[in-house]
């Protein structure tokens, strides 16, 4: 992951300052923030330090900002590369079909965590059972597969904790693994 530190200076009024802060706070909120002319995901930045230094009636405005690239959520889940022999599990759900509803429960929890909100307990439920399903089809990464259920164990343990910083850690570690495999196995 690359990270990327920016810096703005800028001089305001006072009433320059307020509007800046409130478009700071509107970008939170939608997720998009604007900073000298440049646009930042929300979920990318790590840290932002904004400094205040009053000169006579202006203020001096410095905003720092850390910036890393978020969990990749174009991964791809290749649906159409199943064949019609396609092999199926203990309760008669293909490979594809796990994919499909792993792809829609990742999408929810990432947006969930993002918005600081811990996931549905269903969602997250059925996006573990489908983690536990899918290493049971061999060679799709079986040499993963011990490293993505320590992953799975994480997910669970911190989302049951209700921790929501321990579950964005796992959850970023199991994403990562994840989008290894898709990588390596399309």
């Amino acid at each position: 992951m690359k990270r990327i530190e920016k810096k703005f200076d800028q001089t305001m009024t006072n009433d320059q300052t307020a509007d800046f802060l409130r478009g700071l706070a509107t970008g939170i909120e939608t997720g998009s923030l604007e900073l000298g002319g440049e646009s930042f995901d929300w979920s990318e930045i790590k840290k932002i330090k904004i400094t205040f230094k009053n000169q006579e009636s202006q203020l001096m405005v410095r905003t720092k900002l850390k910036k890393e690239p978020s969990m990749d959520l174009e991964m791809e889940f290749n649906e159409d590369e199943a064949s019609e022999s396609e092999p199926v599990n203990d309760d008669n759900s293909s490979y594809k079909t796990i994919k499909k509803r792993m792809k829609r429960a990742f999408k929810g929890i990432h947006k969930n965590l993002t918005s600081n909100q811990l996931p549905p307990v269903e969602n997250m439920d059925l996006f573990l059972r489908d983690c536990v399903l899918i290493t049971g089809f061999p060679g799709y990464g079986d040499e993963n597969y011990p490293r993505f259920l320590e992953y799975v164990q994480e997910v669970t343990h911190a989302h049951n904790q209700k921790d929501l910083d321990k579950l964005r850690q796992a959850f970023s570690g199991l994403a990562s693994l994840m989008k290894d495999c898709h990588d390596r196995f399309k």
